[in-house]
Parts: structure tokens; sequence; C-alpha cells
């Protein structure tokens, strides 16, 4: 059974940094794409060709991660806490869950950071 780990502050740091340079990428391939923003069209087609396949396929192997084993549990989330005890995961978890919501509803991001810098920063 999995148990609860403590991050130690490098730990921390080192994740609030990954964190910081994926939303640096996100950033960079999503300003040049909303619709609004004044770009060069040939500059959005350069973005969208070489960012777009990254994108999906990073989303590709997140879902891949967060697949169902054979007992309906997802293999990336392990356990939970629920009271005093551990319990798998079930599928579809929280991150199926929300990849799903996102892409069927992707002004629901927006709906809550009307301004991204807000999430961002």
């Amino acid at each position: 059974m999995e148990t609860l780990m403590e991050l130690n502050p490098a730990q921390i740091d080192a994740y609030n940094l990954l964190r910081e340079k994926i939303l640096e990428c996100l950033e960079s391939v999503d300003e040049p794409l909303l619709p609004g923003n004044d770009y060069d069209p040939d500059v959005v087609l350069e973005v969208a060709y070489n960012e777009m396949p990254r994108l999906t396929t990073a989303l590709r192997g997140v879902l891949k991660d967060h697949e169902s084993d054979r007992d309906g549990h997802c293999q990336a989330c392990g356990y939970r806490k629920i009271g005093d005890r551990f319990e798998p995961t079930p599928w579809p978890c929280p991150v199926v869950n929300s990849v799903h919501a996102y892409i069927q509803d992707p002004g629901r991001f927006y709906q809550y950071c009307p301004h991204r810098d807000g999430f961002y920063g």
C-alpha cells in the first residue's frame, strides 16, 4: 500500500520550477494562437505546426498513464485516503475527468482566469 510522502523544501522548489517552465512553454504557444492577438499569420501557422504535435503527444501521454487497470482503478493515481484507510483511485480518475471537462468546454478554464497572467503568475 502506498503511503503519503511529505516533500522537503528543495523538492517543493523543484516542482514549482518545473511547473513554471511548463506554464512558460504553454504561454509561448498560447499567446500567438489566442483570438484577438495581432500576430502575423505565418507566425501563427509556424507555432501551430511546430508546437501542436508536442502538446497533443503530452496530453496523450497523460491519458496513457491514467488508464484503467483490469480492476477498474487508475494505474497512475495510486491510492487515496478515505477516512483512516487508503483505497485505490477508481477510473476515470480526477485527471481523466479534468482533461475531458476542459476539452468539452475550454472556456471553463478561462472563466476562472479571465486574465491569464493571474494563472501563470
